[in-house]
């Protein structure tokens, strides 16, 4: 008995396969050694032949199955009107992924609970890699589709799905809006929670934790706090310091106002009403970044270097009420600026409001902060809370610069509450926009912040006011508002007036 070379034999295979008119069937050279020569050996012989050898041909074992979890995203799909300007906005030529555009298409596909379609995945991938946790357990996963980690539980992606019993191994940002989401209503279980798996985690992520915990600082927290002294990361070990500053009665927040006091100057002023003056004396040295002036180099700084510190604890160490405090720093813009952000943290409205509309109308800037820790306002309650004390449009004598709007949504992660954007709208800072000569560069991005702002029931009405500007400067600011209308359309109800 003879047989076919397997080389010949899948030769001619591909040539039936292919066809045979421009790949010829190889007939004599595989089938020599089973044809006579006094043979005929014709293509259909040949193909018989071939057919009988690959009923009989044993194959290789199944590869495993793939026994990894499918992805569960309960997320509907955006609209596909809303897919071409997605792409636009983010993944063309002139898109940003990183801009304050992207940041409220992905809040706005968080807050909806939409997900980008399956499709444009490969085409939104920088969009994807960098607001991830905003756009679903599907885009999360095809973002890290190509790590080289361990199977995953299935919650690791969904971070609605995150509770005390599984929170150690969902994603890092997850973790981190988990625990500060917790740190709100019960500060000592997330702090418990934080410490009986601190040693697993690494120190990036330690790190995070910690601005978690920042909210809501007490005396419960100075023996966890204390015990970080020896952390093997030096970023921990300064992390859980500075929030010991933060804390009243703690050796390091005695030291820190101690500080403060010894660089401020208490003086007297008036002639018939004699009273209190308050003057932060800043560093000799302190570096002005571009395009910062010097009064805003000095009040980011007294922000930064001593924020935390507790609005009673400094009036009891200038032996002042709080009102005659704030009354006292009226000429310092740098102590505005320290006790409109320490308001803020303290999530006293009040005295926020005092100081905005008596002292400094743009004492919202130093209110928002400049460090991207945890969310700091929990909920919708809050930020219209906030907003209704940091922000009055109507007085502003022009629009904030766009760095400052960009920041402002970075802290709100929302649109504005209606009745501030409002007020923005009908603003005769708003009203400059139209009116002034403005450059490409600042026109743009204003727009677009602005755009980012204003709540879906409005956009409508800004898209008319932004039909008097050149349509090619603010092109970006008005593809924003075409694709959150396709995303978020706004009832009838919501666009009355």
């Amino acid at each position: 008995m003879t047989s076919i070379d397997d080389a010949a034999a899948e030769a001619l295979k591909r040539s039936f396969l292919l066809g045979t008119t421009r790949n010829p069937a190889p007939i004599g050279a595989a089938l020599k050694a089973v044809i006579s020569e006094q043979g005929s050996a014709t293509e259909l012989a040949a193909l018989a032949l071939i057919g009988q050898r690959m009923r009989f041909l044993r194959h290789d074992a199944p590869p495993a199955p793939n026994t990894r979890s499918p992805i569960d995203d309960p997320r509907k799909i955006v609209p596909d009107a809303a897919r071409p300007l997605m792409r636009r906005l983010v993944a063309a030529q002139d898109g940003s992924a990183s801009d304050v555009a992207a940041l409220a298409l992905a809040d706005a596909c968080n807050r909806l609970r939409l997900r980008p379609h399956p499709f444009d995945l490969p085409r939104l991938a920088t969009f994807i890699r960098a607001h991830g946790d905003s756009l679903g357990a599907d885009a999360a996963a095809w973002a890290e589709r190509n790590d080289d980690h361990e199977k995953r539980p299935r919650h690791y992606f969904d971070a609605d799905t995150i509770d005390a019993g599984n929170w150690t191994t969902a994603r890092p940002a997850a973790r981190v809006e988990f625990i500060a989401a917790m740190r709100g209503c019960e500060p000592d279980r997330a702090r418990e929670l934080v410490e009986a798996s601190f040693a697993e985690d690494a120190a990036p992520i330690r790190a995070r934790l910690l601005d978690a915990l920042g909210r809501g600082l007490s005396h419960a927290d100075i023996p966890f706090l204390e015990s970080l002294a020896k952390d093997r990361a030096p970023t921990v070990r300064e992390r859980a310091q500075q929030l010991l500053k933060f804390i009243p009665g703690t050796a390091a927040a005695e030291g820190h106002i101690r500080d403060l006091v010894a660089r401020t100057r208490i003086a007297t002023a008036g002639v018939l009403r004699r009273r209190a003056t308050l003057t932060l004396e800043l560093p000799a040295n302190l570096p002005v970044v571009p395009p910062a002036l010097p009064t805003e180099a000095g009040r980011r700084w007294a922000v930064n270097e001593y924020a935390g510190v507790g609005l009673d604890a400094m009036a009891a160490a200038f032996g002042l009420p709080v009102v005659d405090m704030i009354a006292a720093a009226a000429e310092d813009a740098p102590l505005l600026a320290l006790f409109a952000r320490q308001a803020s943290i303290e999530s006293r409205f009040d005295v926020l409001a005092a100081i905005v509309r008596e002292h400094a109308i743009d004492a919202w800037i130093d209110a928002v902060g400049s460090e991207g820790g945890a969310r700091e306002l929990p909920d919708d309650t809050t930020i219209e809370q906030w907003c209704a004390a940091a922000l009055a449009p109507g007085l502003w004598p022009a629009p904030p610069p766009p760095a400052h709007l960009n920041r402002l949504y970075v802290f709100l992660r929302r649109p504005l509450p209606l009745a501030q954007a409002r007020e923005l709208l009908g603003s005769r800072a708003f009203a400059t926009i139209a009116n002034a000569a403005w450059s490409a560069e600042i026109l743009g991005p204003l727009c677009l912040a602005i755009a980012a702002l204003t709540p879906h029931s409005l956009r409508s009405e800004l898209r008319r006011a932004f039909t008097a500007l050149p349509a090619n400067e603010i092109s970006r600011a008005l593809v924003l508002l075409d694709c959150l209308a396709f995303l978020d359309p706004a009832s009838d109800q919501e666009c009355a007036p």
